[in-house]
């Protein structure tokens, strides 16, 4: 991770987001939920060769691992010697598979999780009851407490419905909250987290942050201390519409760490 970072500073890049939780591993220590790194770090194999190549075959080894609260400190003060900000990314309400399979009550309970061991966009997504509030907000206020950066992405996008339309709970919340239609039902965990803990954030992070791609932006659209991102096209002419919040526009694939072709298939996994 430090010479990542050295690399950055030579190559003048100063924002380096570190997505600390996927479907694949959770990476971050968070106090009082033990099991997230006991485990939902951890997985049971990883997919061999491209998402693509069917049938898909598995290393069969177990894999994982995570940072210390203390390790992130490390890692931080390392970043900002280099005038590098880390913004880091706990993602909500999708990706969200090894957090569930360490506390399936953040899920709908619709079976067991597992930590997942190929690529892709998965069902299990948190389900917006009390409880699964509650422990993004622990989440985020720990998060926060580590990381100096006036932004922390929280996720939002590739997060499926299907679970929530079956879920009678959910299906009260939309109601409560008067969400109706494909574009609005991903607001409840993103809009209410952006807005809580964004507000909870001042004066140090006005805009703890939203978002997303494409239309799952409008989950934070009308949480005040929230901002969306979006990958959404690479031509960068567009434009949210009125009455939006502020988009952070990144019209291009990721850089550095992700390459097309036969060379990514031969490095080691990093989530």
């Amino acid at each position: 991770m430090k010479r990542t970072i050295d690399l950055m500073a030579h190559f003048k890049l100063s924002r380096f987001h570190w997505h600390l939780t996927e479907d694949q591993g959770w990476r971050i220590e968070i106090d009082g939920w033990p099991r997230l790194t006991e485990v939902g770090a951890w997985r049971d194999g990883t997919l061999i060769g491209h998402y693509g190549n069917r049938p898909h075959a598995f290393d069969g080894r177990r894999y994982g691992g995570f940072y210390t609260q203390d390790e992130i400190r490390e890692v931080v003060a390392w970043a900002a010697d280099r005038h590098v900000t880390v913004v880091p990314e706990i993602e909500l309400p999708g990706h969200s598979s090894a957090a569930i399979a360490a506390y399936p009550e953040l899920g709908c309970g619709e079976g067991p999780v597992e930590v997942v061991q190929l690529w892709g966009v998965f069902d299990d997504i948190y389900c917006p009851h009390e409880h699964t509030f509650d422990f993004l907000e622990q989440v985020l206020d720990q998060v926060m407490a580590l990381f100096p950066s006036l932004w922390i992405h929280i996720g939002g996008d590739e997060a499926p419905k299907a679970q929530w339309e079956r879920s009678a709970v959910a299906q009260a919340v939309m109601e409560r909250e008067g969400l109706r239609g494909p574009r609005q039902r991903g607001r409840p965990p993103s809009h209410r987290v952006g807005r809580d803990r964004g507000g909870r954030a001042q004066p140090r992070k006005p805009t703890a942050t939203g978002s997303a791609s494409g239309d799952d932006c409008r989950a934070c659209s009308s949480a005040s201390t929230c901002s969306a991102s979006t990958t959404a096209g690479r031509t960068g002419d567009q434009r949210p519409p009125p009455g939006w919040v502020r988009m952070m526009m990144a019209p291009s694939t990721c850089c550095p760490d992700v390459m097309p072709g036969r060379e990514a298939e031969a490095r080691a996994p990093s989530m």
